[in-house]
């Protein structure tokens, strides 16, 4: 335990052999400020170096600090967990030769068998060989070790690892399947494909009964006006040729002069009798009818 310029104790891990300075604190420590809609997160070394982030941490509200165990680098549960299985739960991996352990071996073995047991048909001592290859090459960071044991047997082993008969049974089904849905769709388009032609198809036989009964009926105006027309051609010719008639009838008439009848004289006088007989009743009447009008005045 010590101080610092600033009277801060400063206290040494046991594990370490130098006092923490300010970037030993940035791999452990992270400091939120809230953002708009989303938390923006600094480290203390960005911190210090800007000091605008200062006024901001002065500012807000709230502001988290976020202290890691085992550094920023161990940040989630599952790399949390791979540490904790590597660095505190197994022993160490190397024997006193340097070589791994037996123990270190089985439990790489054991991974190995627990991932892809039910996907290759191997024995156990395959399975050894394959963790002997891991432990030679194996990365120290836990998540890319975790990721190198998903991984499928080196090149040099994959002939002791055939696959089950069950998992290519399994992905050939699969694929199979995938294909089929994939066939499928192509039918469901030809399907959309043909009712899209066959309303085309109705909509054009549809119009094509509309030209058709269209033709007809122009046909039909075209009949009929033309037989209008040569009635009416007709009746006008005829009254043309009446007319013509009438001014002949006419001309005729006015050529014809009346002759006296002497053959038939008796005839004639008692028509001029009758015709004077008339006119005398005739003024007779109208004489009497004065009469009465001049007596009703009276």
């Amino acid at each position: 335990m010590s101080k610092d310029d600033a009277g801060k104790v400063v206290v040494k891990a046991t594990w370490a052999k130098n006092l923490p300075v300010l970037d030993d604190a940035s791999r452990f420590v992270e400091i939120t400020l809230p953002g708009g809609n989303r938390k923006v997160t600094y480290k203390p070394i960005h911190i210090v170096q800007n000091p605008h982030l200062l006024d901001k941490i002065r500012s807000a509200q709230t502001v988290d600090i976020i202290v890691y165990k085992y550094s920023s680098n161990v940040s989630n549960n599952t790399v949390h967990k791979a540490v904790v299985a590597q660095l505190f739960d197994k022993p160490g991996g190397k024997d006193r030769a340097g070589a791994a352990s037996n123990q270190r071996l089985c439990e790489i073995q054991e991974r190995l068998e627990e991932i892809h047991a039910h996907k290759y048909d191997a024995q156990n001592i395959h399975f050894t060989l394959w963790a002997m290859a891991i432990e030679k090459t194996a990365p120290k960071n836990p998540v890319d070790f975790e990721q190198c044991l998903h991984n499928p047997p080196p090149a040099d082993l994959l002939h002791f690892f055939p696959v089950r008969e069950t998992n290519h049974e399994r992905a050939l089904m699969r694929e199979y399947k995938l294909a089929q849905n994939v066939n499928n769709a192509y039918g469901n388009f030809i399907q959309l494909d043909k009712n899209s032609f066959d309303q085309t198809q109705a909509a054009l036989r549809c119009l094509n009964d509309s030209f058709e009964q269209a033709k007809r009926n122009r046909e039909m105006l075209e009949a009929t006006y033309h037989t209008r027309a040569s009635l009416i051609e007709a009746s006008v010719v005829d009254l043309q040729e009446a007319k013509k008639e009438t001014e002949e009838g006419k001309r005729l008439a006015k050529a014809v002069r009346t002759l006296k009848d002497f053959d038939h004289p008796d005839v004639h006088e008692n028509e001029r009798a009758k015709e004077n007989t008339n006119r005398h009743r005739g003024s007779t009447r109208r004489t009497k009818g004065r009469r009465r009008e001049r007596l009703r005045s009276v």
